[in-house]
């Protein structure tokens, strides 16, 4: 230390990595501010950062969520984060009672098909449809960060044809 500061008062504290948190895979590590630092010190060195997420939303902000059904207990997503606007994705069937259970987290836990139903991250939307579309398919795509078209088709030759019914729009919080 006297060799490089040549003999002025220092004082350096110094701090443990942060742990890898297995239950979240979003959270930084030492590896992340390793890799940030290297890129903070490399500035004008040619290296370029691609944000595919840009292209994939035609310069929007992506979309944010992970929507989906529950089957066996589990969360299965129909729609996934970073998802195309235009994309129409399959969610469902619209039960004998007409009842359709949405479920949709922002949880990365949710990518890998093990996020189970009542998961804290995993939010419960009720919707209500009339009885004579039990068995009709339930579709829906991305229109903004937070929001989702969804419509009722019978066939999937139907939401290619525009021929759906009961449009509506959701927005998560």
């Amino acid at each position: 230390m006297n060799d490089i500061f040549h003999d002025q008062d220092t004082c350096l504290d110094i701090y443990a990595p942060l742990d890898a948190d297995i239950s979240d895979e979003s959270r930084p590590t030492a590896k992340t501010g390793v890799a940030l630092g290297i890129l903070n010190l490399c500035s004008g060195s040619g290296i370029k950062i691609i944000d595919k997420r840009e292209e994939m939303s035609n310069s929007d902000v992506p979309f944010l969520y992970y929507v989906g059904k529950a089957r066996r207990r589990k969360f299965h997503a129909g729609i996934h984060r970073n998802a195309a606007y235009s994309d129409w994705k399959e969610l469902g069937v619209v039960a004998e009672d007409g009842i359709f259970n949405l479920f949709y987290t922002q949880s990365d836990r949710a990518y890998s098909g093990e996020m189970m139903v009542g998961d804290s991250a995993l939010y419960k939307l009720n919707l209500e449809f009339s009885t004579l579309y039990a068995g009709h398919r339930i579709n829906a795509k991305p229109v903004a960060p937070n929001k989702i078209e969804m419509v009722i088709v019978e066939s999937s030759d139907d939401l290619h044809s525009n021929n759906f019914s009961h449009e509506q729009f959701i927005m998560f919080d």
